[in-house]
């Protein structure tokens, strides 16, 4: 379609541009993250790799490259992924999505419960109205069912708090 020919045109003259300014963090990262809008993983891999090198500490960052080598291999979390999800966990604890990733790697690698247990604590801090709720609560269903266990009481103790919160003093 048009949007993806525009994307296209963008992407070929961001990456020229990059060959003459290769120091160019937010350069790189616009083109990883446009690359794996056109599903080109491998190259926005590449792109992520060089944005990485330039910022260092950068939890989105982390994830964000992570999340690309893990598309890129349908969906299974490489090794490379996975350090590059626990690199984002020790920059920032409470990320979440290095948060996500790091349980659907234990869940890959036949530890559900430690997947189970991340993504019940993530569903709670996620606010109601998000769409990751519906996503992770599939995630949930799926580990819990390698479990054994039924999680839609906890499910449910997640959502809107029983009790009504303290009023807010004037």
């Amino acid at each position: 379609g048009v949007q993806r020919d525009q994307i296209d045109e963008m992407v070929t003259r961001l990456a020229a541009r990059l060959r003459e300014q290769p120091d160019d963090l937010d350069g790189w990262v616009l083109l990883g993250r446009s690359q794996a809008a056109l599903a080109r993983y491998d190259e926005a891999a590449d792109a992520l790799r060089r944005a990485l090198a330039l910022s260092g500490g950068d939890a989105d960052l982390q994830t964000a490259f992570g999340d690309i080598l893990t598309k890129s291999a349908r969906g299974t979390i490489t090794a490379e992924a996975l350090a590059a999800f626990k690199k984002a966990r020790e920059l920032a604890p409470r990320h979440m999505g290095a948060r996500y990733f790091l349980a659907l790697a234990d869940l890959q690698a036949g530890r559900p419960q430690p997947a189970y247990d991340a993504w019940l604590a993530l569903y709670g801090e996620l606010p109601e109205n998000s769409d990751n709720r519906q996503a992770l609560a599939e995630q949930i269903r799926r580990a819990a069912q390698q479990l054994g266990v039924d999680p839609e009481s906890e499910l449910a103790a997640s959502g809107t708090p029983s009790r009504p919160a303290p009023a807010t003093p004037p």
